[in-house]
């Protein structure tokens, strides 16, 4: 059965993380500064509860942040690093290079394209949400309620296993076919479940960290103010900017090992593993 070790996976993240920390924050410095303004929009529109129209503000961010995850995907595995720096061979540099685009350009879209399915699940979810909540004062659940609750359910159900979808974009980034890592995965609910306590294992702590850290400057501030509302909103995009980076490390590794369980793991950093 397709498995992975959860806690190494993230592990492998963390080291990564850390081990191309100078790189990632030259790489990541560009879509860290768009989701901010997307952000920002996005807060002075009052449309944070609207997933989809949130998504089509985000749109800038989600081709920023894949072209980012894309390339993080092929420094990971491939070795290679942006921006391309040419050999002299003609040939051999123009076949990289067609091979590059064609993955960055694949991993891009994929991620964008599975961002707008998410947001639409999401918000298909909010609308069952409030068909399943009563009405103030209400004291009766009617059989309406009841078939919301039962449909919110069974979307939560294919939430979960469609969760491993969110990531082909690994596989998009290195030419692999889609179709045939899903093939790979199967129709079992285990992998999504990995690649969930992966995710879970590389955003909660950072996540917690940044809510401590900015609940300490709230108190300190007295308050929220515009500064630090900016201060914020930017530091919010920079965690996000590293918990994604380390998860499509993790899962990408996860899939790597889901593939093929017998190739030796490899240690991130720059003296870590084969460049090609």
């Amino acid at each position: 059965m397709a498995s992975f070790d959860v806690i190494d996976a993230a592990m492998q993240g963390y080291r990564w993380l850390w081990a191309e920390r100078r790189y990632l924050a030259r790489l990541a410095l560009a879509p860290v500064l768009v989701k901010f303004v997307c952000t920002i929009t996005v807060l002075s529109l009052g449309v944070s509860e609207n997933f989809v129209r949130q998504a089509l503000i985000f749109l800038p961010d989600y081709f920023t942040e894949g072209w980012l995850l894309a390339h993080v995907v092929r420094l990971q595995f491939l070795g290679q690093r942006w921006p391309f720096r040419p050999t002299g061979d003609k040939a051999a540099d123009e076949a990289v290079l067609r091979d590059r685009f064609r993955g960055v350009m694949a991993g891009t879209l994929v991620y964008v394209l599975s961002r707008y399915l998410f947001a639409g699940a999401m918000q298909l979810m909010q609308m069952i949400e409030a068909g399943v909540m009563p009405p103030t004062g209400a004291q009766e659940v009617t059989s309406a309620m009841a078939a919301s609750l039962l449909a919110m359910m069974a979307m939560f159900v294919v939430f979960i296993w469609c969760f491993r979808l969110m990531w082909m974009f690994i596989p998009a980034a290195l030419n692999v076919p889609v179709g045939a890592c899903l093939r790979m995965m199967g129709r079992r609910f285990m992998p999504s479940i990995y690649m969930i306590g992966a995710w879970l294992v590389c955003f909660v702590p950072i996540m917690f960290m940044f809510q401590l850290v900015g609940s300490l400057l709230l108190a300190l501030a007295g308050g929220m103010s515009p500064p630090l509302q900016f201060i914020l909103v930017f530091g919010q995009g920079v965690v996000e900017a590293a918990g994604v980076i380390m998860s499509t490390v993790a899962i990408g590794w996860g899939i790597a090992q889901m593939m093929n369980p017998q190739a030796p793991s490899r240690r991130p950093g720059p003296r870590g593993g084969r460049r090609k």
